[in-house]
């Protein structure tokens, strides 16, 4: 568990993510299931959950395990969901990131896609892990709710999906005010520092920017994807 808690590499080997806290297990229960592990410090024994495995630990041995500043004195070991991969389901809405590598970034976009009603998540093979605990902590576990597929080639994947296909750009791009989408979309959102690649941006349909006051650079690509994602059209609250 020190190993898994310690590395990232091991963590995405083994296809396992952290569940630190009462929420993250409990969206975990709510979406996937039981976790294989739960463990909680002595004195938080109250909080022990179902699973695979149950084990209670000395208060100082959980608070050296912890990737916490302040230990919430429970955790949990879950494998990553796996979910069936298939570009041509029609009606599909998609947030594509290319090369996202910031973990709270990350978060914060599956965050955003799973409350604006996105269906799927695409990541590039160098996308952030999105089953680290920061990416976890960030997202509040909402990518449970969501099907995230990782290490997908974003060109091949785009040559079987129907629909509206469009990416952000700084040049030569409408404003987004002016798109209306489709029923089937996939938004392509760029990493923070090169944006979208120029052969993803051939493929795209139409790029689209978010106008911007002069001498402002840029928007953090999590705004940007939460302005653009309920531009297309949010889950309906009736």
């Amino acid at each position: 568990m020190s190993k898994l808690l310690a590395s990232s590499r091991a963590r995405s080997q083994a296809e396992i993510c952290i569940l630190e806290g009462e929420h993250l297990l409990s969206q975990y229960a709510t979406h996937v299931g039981l976790p294989d592990t739960v463990v909680v410090a002595e004195r938080a024994q109250e909080k022990l959950s179902p699973a695979g495995q149950q084990y209670v630990l000395s208060d100082p041995l959980f608070d050296a395990l912890s990737g916490l500043s302040t230990p919430t004195g429970i955790l949990g070991l879950g494998k990553v969901p796996q979910a069936v991969f298939d570009a041509c389901t029609p009606r599909l809405k998609v947030l594509a990131l290319d090369d996202v590598q910031d973990p709270g970034n990350l978060g914060t976009l599956l965050r955003t896609a799973a409350a604006a009603g996105v269906d799927e998540v695409w990541c590039s093979p160098h996308c952030a892990f999105a089953w680290a605990p920061k990416t976890l902590r960030a997202s509040q576990g909402m990518q449970f709710a969501l099907r995230v597929h990782e290490q997908v080639n974003l060109l091949q994947a785009l040559e079987s999906f129907k629909g509206s296909v469009v990416a952000t750009a700084l040049h030569e791009a409408k404003d987004y005010r002016r798109w209306q989408a489709s029923d089937s979309w996939c938004l392509i959102m760029g990493s923070e520092g090169q944006g979208v690649s120029p052969a993803l941006l051939a493929r795209a349909e139409q790029k689209l920017c978010l106008p911007m006051r002069t001498g402002v650079e840029s928007l953090n690509v999590a705004v940007a994807a939460g302005v653009l994602l309920y531009h297309f059209g949010g889950p309906n609250l009736e």
